[in-house]
This record gives structure tokens, sequence and C-alpha cells, in this order.
């Protein structure tokens, strides 16, 4: 992982440390049950949805949380250790009754990559405003606490995109995108929802064929402000 990504958890990790340091009371972050105002971005590959998030995130001042930071949190031993340190009982019950609810239909595994993942988004939102950006922080989060958001683009506008941005070919461009569109759908309809894409389960959902970048970070700013208020 790069230097610079270690750099960012281990400054966000010391925040919350110390503000549990200096907290009054076994109470840690936000109550338990509740989270901090977000921002949970799924996006298709080349429809230019993490750049997005990360203006989103530059703008309000919010730290950005993409895929490879929130594996890395999943999977480090040592950053786990430190979230842990970071629970109390009632954080860990509401994270199992979520985990639980999530999926009713197979037993909970509490040390499984999921609960892992699970553990660390929802540690992140309880210390923290954060912008997530895929691995299903929308469906994690309570919905009133943020702002749940699609980004798409048609298949060859994704497909010119990502071919221009990493110098692919359009053959080499189109297998990636596809390729990822079936994994992200695979990884959400095990973990989540049988119908992960349906619009019911977002806020707005941003068609990039019809929106500039600086209109799209526009209209998500503005959701967000109608639904939660000004930013802290």
């Amino acid at each position: 992982m790069a230097s610079g990504l270690e750099a960012v958890i281990e400054r966000q990790m010391r925040n919350w440390e110390l503000g549990r340091q200096q907290a009054a009371g076994p109470a840690r972050g936000a109550p338990a049950g509740t989270v901090h105002h977000f921002v949970a971005v799924s996006r298709q590959l080349g429809s230019g949805g993490e750049a997005i998030a990360r203006a989103v995130g530059e703008e309000l001042g919010w730290q950005v949380y993409n895929r490879e930071i929130l594996d890395y949190m999943a999977e480090e031993d040592a950053v786990q250790r430190r979230i842990y340190a970071l629970q109390d009982e009632r954080h860990e019950g509401w994270l199992e009754s979520i985990m639980n609810a999530l999926t009713p239909e197979r037993p909970f595994k509490r040390h499984d990559y999921f609960h892992k993942l699970a553990r660390a988004i929802l540690t992140i939102a309880r210390n923290e405003h954060a912008v997530f950006v895929g691995r299903g922080a929308a469906f994690l989060l309570p919905a009133d606490r943020g702002l749940r958001v699609r980004i798409i683009s048609p298949l060859e506008l994704c497909v010119a995109n990502l071919a221009g941005r990493e110098g692919l070919s359009v053959e080499e461009a189109e297998k990636r995108v596809r390729t990822a569109g079936r994994e992200r759908h695979s990884f959400f309809r095990a973990h989540f929802v049988p119908e992960p894409w349906a619009a019911d389960h977002y806020d707005l959902v941003l068609n990039m064929e019809c929106l500039s970048p600086a209109a799209a970070q526009g209209v998500i700013l503005a959701a967000l402000a109608q639904k939660t208020g000004p930013p802290a």
C-alpha cells in the first residue's frame, strides 16, 4: 500500500484515539446507534465517480475513504486491533445487529472479511464526517444520516474515459469495465441486496452523460444540505 494512504489512516486513527482519551465516560464518538453525516458514492468504473467523490470531500473538508483504504483497514490486523480498541459494548452490539439484519439467512461470522470491513466503515462514521466510495457504505450506514449516491454512464462513455485515463485500448478498457461491473454486482448481491443498482436504494442517481463533474458535485452538495442541513 502506498505510504501516502498509510499516512492518511495513521492520522485519522490518532485523531480518533485522542478523542477517545479526551471523552468523558464510556461512550466514544457518536452515541450508540448514531453516526456523523456522510456521503456514500457507488459508481461504475469509468464514470468518474471517484473523482467526483474526492471533489465533494475537498469542498466539505471531509476525508474520502475509497476501496483501497477500506480494504486495507479491513485486512490489516494492526489497524483492526486499533479499531477494536475504540469500540464499546454498545457499538459492537449495534454492529452485530446490522450484520445479522443484512445476512439473516446465514450465521454471523465475527471475524470474516465482511465483518471487519463493516466494523471499519461504522467506526469511521461514528468518529467523523466522511465520504465513502464503494464497499457498501450506503447499505451499512443509517439512511437518514447521510446521502447515498449512484453515479453511472453509458458503457461506451465509461470505456472511453477509462481508455483515455489509463492508456488502454478500447478492447482492454471494455473488458475491465465489464469485469469490474460483474465483480461489484456479485459482491453487493452476496452481502447486501439482490438488486444493488436499483434506484430506490439511493437518494440520487446521476448519469454523467448528461452532467459535467462540476455539475454533479453541485447537485450532491445541494442534496446533502437539503437532507442533513448545512455541513458542520
